[in-house]
């Protein structure tokens, strides 16, 4: 991978300079690919190192959002582009793994592109409304078996790890939820608000709708209570010992490249 990252920032690199220590001419954007729409973390975060990457690398990198069917179409366009240096992709274990797995007809492959860095490490929590009567995951269990296969939960796509996560979840609990997939992950983040689901398995992009009572977190996903969320227990604590979600965002190039 470290052969990898040094001829990608080589390739990057060499188009730019003119010979015997001139100034490097202004490069062309570099375009960034996310599968996502904006808003959500992917856009906050691909921001924030793409004003870092742009600084160093004396250009401009361009978010190209490609939102839909469960990051696909990003990921597709990401794997079919030129491999020149100037695009990148933000892939995550959904579009790296998770698809490949679950789907026969992909239209790319893993080995169709190239790591560069892992950018983050995501972590969940399951919410409810502020109008859900719901204050604990024991008592969310208990509205869900009085209303077997009625409650709506929110996805962030059919395959995502939100929804991955959500059955797993109720597996565990021995109970059963009705899927409802976002091509728009905020998208599903307003609807919990107002209340049109009856609850979802959130990145943590929703902290300043907890934060203001908008939504109420019953659990983190992650093993450990969660720095931002210190007050709410985790899944494993309300008796669901194992239950971890995480997610992550990195880097890719065309394979090629």
């Amino acid at each position: 991978m470290l052969r990898r990252r040094v001829a990608l920032g080589t390739m990057l690199a060499l188009p730019w300079l003119k010979g015997g220590g001139a100034q490097p001419a202004v490069p062309s954007p570099i375009r960034f690919i996310l599968p996502y729409s904006t808003g959500g973390t992917a856009d906050l975060v691909v921001r924030m190192v793409g004003e870092r990457m742009g600084a160093a690398l004396h250009t401009t990198i361009v978010p190209d959002y490609r939102p839909g069917a469960n990051l696909v179409i990003g990921a597709r366009a990401a794997a079919d582009a030129t491999p020149d240096g100037r695009t990148i992709f933000m892939g995550t274990g959904t579009s790296q793994s998770l698809n490949v797995l679950l789907r026969s007809d992909l239209p790319y492959r893993p080995d169709q592109f190239a790591p560069i860095s892992m950018l983050t490490q995501n972590d969940y929590a399951l919410v409810v409304p502020n109008s859900s009567p719901a204050r604990s995951l024991a008592e969310l269990v208990a509205l869900a078996k009085a209303r077997p296969g009625d409650l709506n939960a929110g996805s962030y796509g059919a395959g995502n790890i939100t929804h991955l996560a959500m059955e797993l979840f109720c597996q565990m609990a021995g109970i059963s939820v009705q899927n409802v997939p976002y091509r728009v992950g905020t998208q599903s983040h307003l609807d919990v608000i107002a209340g049109r689901l009856d609850l979802m398995i959130a990145q943590l992009a929703i902290l300043p709708q907890i934060r203001e009572g908008q939504v109420r977190a019953l659990g983190v996903a992650s093993p450990t209570r969660h720095v931002l969320l210190p007050d709410v227990p985790t899944t494993a604590e309300q008796g669901f010992p194992g239950y971890e979600v995480r997610g992550w965002f990195a880097m890719f190039a065309p394979a090629a490249t």
